[in-house]
């Protein structure tokens, strides 16, 4: 038995060693993932390794709490660990329908048909895109304006208050 251990031990140092390369590659559905597998092997063998060497039960005791163990370490691994670095992955790609009903301060002033730029802070960062008044009014430098609709790439706007 304490050969499979080693094995296991051995076979799981080898994966992660792949891991650390090919993950994206070789993820399985949620939430099962193979840095999740690797780790449970890699636990059991050494867990199994240690117990069979250090304590003196039953083989099948040796193997239960091996597997206990490896469940353990593996659980608190995806909770503590991986579960809150895939979900703080962040990304700054957008569409550009995300931002109607979001408020932004204009970069330029614009009247009547004529073209401006807007400031929105989307996420955790900015973008300027060229913005329209709605309804053709002249929107000051510096205002607040909320954005109503996208039309072939142009922000139309409204004005919310004056310079901010």
């Amino acid at each position: 038995m304490v050969e499979i251990y080693l094995a296991c031990l051995i076979l799981g140092a080898f994966l992660s060693i792949i891991v650390l390369y090919f993950d994206e590659v070789l993820s399985f559905a949620e939430p099962l993932d193979f840095s999740l597998v690797v780790t449970f092997i890699t636990i059991v063998g050494g867990s199994g390794l240690i117990l069979s060497e250090f304590v003196v039960f039953p083989l099948e005791w040796v193997f239960t709490v091996s597997i206990f163990i490896g469940v353990l370490f593996t659980g608190t691994f995806y909770f503590i660990y991986l579960k809150p670095m895939r979900e703080s992955e962040n990304s700054v790609a957008f569409s550009i329908q995300d931002l109607v009903g979001t408020l932004g301060e204009m970069l330029t002033s614009v009247q009547g048909n004529a073209y401006g730029e807007v400031l929105i802070r989307f996420g955790a960062s900015y973008t300027s895109q060229i913005a329209a008044s709605t309804s053709g009014d002249m929107i000051v430098k510096g205002a607040q304006v909320r954005i109503d609709r996208v039309k072939e790439g142009i922000l139309y706007v409204s004005l919310v208050s004056e310079k901010m």
